[in-house]
């Protein structure tokens, strides 16, 4: 027996057994394996699977006679090698796997399966019993890369007992040799080049009732860990050194000796106590109040929040039409990523909401009002770590209101995402937003999307999703709209201190106009001429009728709007607004060459 790899193998233990006869495994053993789901094969087999499931050690039964050279060598595959597993399924190896050989060739992949050019079947005299211990690294990668997950590489993958492989050998062949008779032979392989050595670790009373909130003693410590089997030693009033059990692998730190003690005093007797907090020196941090308060008011507007994975995969640039020196390519490459689909850091947080919406609607979701907050993730060429900003995006779909008794079922529009955005920024205190409409902004239907600017800032963008996009995210039975809100550029634009505007004492004014204007004129753009012209008695400017059609220039449209003047400081004079109202429609007539409709 010879182990080539001791660092994949640091112990192989093996034993026979002769003039064995096949057959099925008694009624109480088929019944307990298969309480633990395992199938009954024949009385060799089921052994080995039975004192796994009894001792935790996976076992592996070859056939002594089949085994060139009657010997074992345990090394790495070379690069390409090919072996047929049990299962009838050829695999091509590389350095990486670790497999048991005869004296010519693999017999098995070590920790995993064995090979049907070894396997026990009807004419089988001599049974070899493998119990070894294999590296949990090395199993892992090999299973993995394989595809191949079996009952023993589960347990070798989290690791097996070093010390228990000789004990599980000795009782599987006394097992062996009760079920399917023959002749135990004498003594047994046990190569074993580097003998395990546990660890000594110091577990520190004071601090494990500083973690624990608890008031145990010394000896308190101790019999509870002495109980698990472990070698406890008294250092000092304060300190013990504790070795755990070669079966106890999960044990190597000082914070796995305190859960211990924690597990066996009780949970139930770790007393409530407050934990030290040291006062931060900063204050409360601004962008996690505003994510708290943009958070209860998307809610309250009926959206429903997500959280999608910040992995995506670096075609969604493609599908949301950036171009070349678009931030959507300035992807930041994951070194092992689970899959191609999630290979990059997230630079946009709309394909998460459109994936989200397309999964919904093949369930039969179709009326949506979602939202994200969360970071993206941009790469800046010459810096080692990429630039994380948080975005807020929403999406809304389908019907903005069912038919009822007294309404007909209306679709979402435009006006609907607008005014959930502008509710938004309302209530965060940016009345004066702007919207600017926009013709050019990738992933957006052209003349249907706004860019957000205040105080001169762009902060962000609305409207809806353009029909490519939409097809490629089979959402094209419905139209789509979105926003998406920059958090690092509003943040800028928020004052930090609220302040009450008491309610004014004195009437308002109200002054309608009706004036037409060329077509592609926006209302906004005569909305700031009125607040400018109109100055601190302008309270409001609200447009209430657009209208286009017989009796006016097909290149024209009528816009209606009204104006509330107040005055914080008195009663205003009749003659007074009717002089500003003038100079308002004059600034109007002069800025966009409109006139004042009538009739």
């Amino acid at each position: 027996m010879t182990i080539i790899d001791p660092e994949g193998c640091p112990r192989y233990a093996a034993g026979v057994i002769q003039s064995v006869t096949l057959g099925p495994s008694p009624f109480w053993m088929r019944y307990r394996l298969h309480l633990s789901g395992i199938r009954s094969i024949s009385n060799l087999v089921d052994v080995t699977n039975y004192v796994m499931m009894e001792m935790g050690q996976p076992l592996h039964a070859f056939d002594y006679d089949r085994l060139k050279e009657n010997r074992i060598v345990v090394r790495r595959a070379q690069e390409g090698e090919i072996f047929t597993t049990l299962d009838g399924v050829t695999h091509t190896l590389n350095s990486e796997t670790l497999l048991i050989c005869d004296g010519e060739r693999p017999v098995a992949l070590a920790g995993i399966m064995g090979g049907l050019n070894s396997e026990i079947f009807t004419g089988t005299e001599t049974v070899l019993v493998e119990s070894a211990f294999f590296d949990p690294v090395t199993i892992r990668r090999g299973s993995k890369r394989l595809g191949l997950s079996t009952e023993a590489s589960y347990r070798f993958e989290r690791g097996a007992d070093v010390g228990g492989a000789v004990n599980a050998l000795k009782r599987a062949i006394s097992l062996m040799s009760q079920l399917a008779g023959g002749r135990v032979s004498t003594g047994f392989i046990d190569n074993y080049p580097k003998t395990h050595t546990p660890p000594m670790i110091n577990l520190r009373v004071d601090r494990t009732n500083l973690l624990l909130g608890t008031s145990l003693s010394t000896g308190d410590m101790s019999g509870y860990l002495q109980a698990l089997e472990m070698d406890v030693q008294d250092i000092n009033e304060n300190e013990l050194k504790v070795t755990p059990p070669s079966f106890r692998v999960d044990i190597g730190r000082e914070v796995d000796l305190v859960e211990e003690v924690a597990r066996l005093s009780g949970y139930d007797n770790i007393p409530v106590i407050y934990p030290f907090i040291r006062p931060s020196e900063k204050g409360e941090i601004p962008e996690l109040q505003v994510r708290d308060q943009l958070r209860s008011i998307m809610v309250g507007l009926g959206f429903t929040e997500i959280i999608t994975y910040s992995f995506t995969s670096p075609d969604t640039a493609d599908t949301l039409g950036a171009g070349e020196g678009s931030p959507l390519r300035s992807f930041v490459k994951i070194l092992n990523p689970l899959t191609v689909d999630q290979s990059v850091m997230r630079t946009s947080l709309i394909p998460g909401l459109l994936e989200t919406a397309r999964t919904n609607i093949l369930h039969d979701e179709k009326d949506l009002k979602l939202f994200e907050w969360g970071k993206v993730f941009i790469h800046k060429a010459g810096q080692e770590l990429p630039v994380e900003k948080n975005y807020l995006a929403a999406l809304m779909t389908g019907l903005y209101c069912q038919k009822t008794w007294n309404s007909d079922e209306r679709p979402v529009d435009f006006y609907d995402m607008k005014g959930a955005l502008e509710v938004l920024l309302d209530d965060m205190g940016l009345r004066e937003s702007v919207f600017q409409k926009e013709t050019e902004i990738p992933r957006y239907d052209p003349g249907v999307c706004s860019s957000i600017f205040r105080a001169g800032s762009l902060i962000g963008h609305v409207g809806r999703v353009s029909p490519t996009v939409m097809a490629d995210y089979d959402l094209t039975d419905a139209n789509t709209y979105l926003f998406e809100i920059d958090i690092e550029v509003l943040l800028t634009t928020v004052s930090g201190t609220k302040t009450f505007s008491p309610f004014t004492k004195f009437p308002a004014v109200y002054r309608d106009i009706s004036i037409i204007v060329r077509r592609q004129l926006e209302s906004a753009q005569i909305g700031q001429i009125i607040k400018r012209q109109g100055g601190e008695l302008v309270e409001s400017v609200q447009i209430f009728d657009v209208y286009e059609g017989q009796g006016i220039d097909p290149t024209e449209k009528a816009m209606a709007f009204r104006i509330c003047y107040r005055s914080e400081h008195g009663t205003l004079d009749g003659e007074e607004i009717n002089r500003l109202h003038e100079s308002v429609i004059e600034s109007i007539r002069q800025e966009t060459g409109g006139r004042l409709r009538e009739g």
